[in-house]
């Protein structure tokens, strides 16, 4: 929801009366006391019911990584104006998340092993100190293959592949993915550059999104370079030079076989 007032109007419309103090008092009640039973198991304290998540060993675990975008509250001071409100800011911060599962061998979710999902809003050390923390947990050396799968922030990729290396995880069991969906938005800001007809736009991102299934890389980069012509040529080359970076982190065919 995107209010406690929006919560509240869900929660009553399904019989359940709450007003919108009580609402963010429970709220923040549940969510310290998760934040506790994660920092407890997190440190190994946590009883055996906690500890009972299966662990990693010979299964193909995929540590998904990603950031976010979103609006945070601070109150510029805690005096109250007349009104009985405070004023306050509302900046953009990036929420950084993880998500962990397994699959099969034909890539498909493994029920048995669950899902691990955490967030936080602390820099790149907090998420990657916390991510190490939950690997470690879950016995990620004794994994048979590691994908990666993140977004082309590039200082993302060394450090990642480094944490596992510290945990135990050798090279030859990491696999690097890029994630599909930034991949295929780049094609679209590259299709949104030549001021072209809609119809013509959409056949042209066609052929680029069936040039990245079947892993041509090759031809999707010669494609994306015939668009770079007179002032958008800087901005496709840009936009190229993201394909040629992660072009090993992108062959998607291969992968999915």
């Amino acid at each position: 929801c995107e209010s406690f007032e929006s919560a509240r109007a869900q929660l009553a419309r399904r019989g359940i009366a709450l007003g919108v103090a009580r609402l963010h008092r429970l709220t923040t009640q549940l969510a310290e006391a998760i934040r506790q039973a994660r920092d407890a198991w997190l440190s190994g304290d946590a009883d055996d019911h906690v500890k009972g998540l299966p662990s990693c060993a010979g299964r193909r675990v995929v540590v998904c990584f990603d950031g976010g975008r979103l609006r945070q509250r601070v109150d510029k001071s805690l005096r109250e104006k007349a009104n009985g409100y405070r004023d306050y800011n509302t900046d953009w911060v990036e929420p950084r998340q993880l998500v962990i599962y397994a699959i099969d061998d034909s890539g498909k979710l493994d029920p048995s092993f669950g899902r691990v999902a955490d967030a936080t809003l602390g820099g790149a050390e907090e998420v990657m100190l916390m991510l190490g923390n939950y690997l470690r947990q879950l016995k990620i050396c004794e994994a048979e293959e590691v994908i990666i799968a993140a977004d082309g922030q590039r200082w993302q990729w060394a450090r990642l592949v480094k944490l596992l290396e510290d945990l135990g995880v050798e090279a030859t069991r990491i696999t690097q993915v890029l994630d599909k969906c930034h991949a295929v938005s780049k094609l679209y800001e590259l299709a949104e550059l030549p001021r072209w007809t809609q119809a013509r736009r959409v056949r042209w991102q066609l052929k680029a999104r069936k040039l990245l299934d079947v892993g041509d890389l090759d031809g999707l980069i010669r494609e994306s370079l015939a668009l770079a012509k007179g002032r958008r040529a800087k901005t496709v080359k840009q936009l190229v030079g993201y394909f040629q970076h992660h072009r090993q982190r992108m062959d998607y065919k291969s992968f999915k076989s």
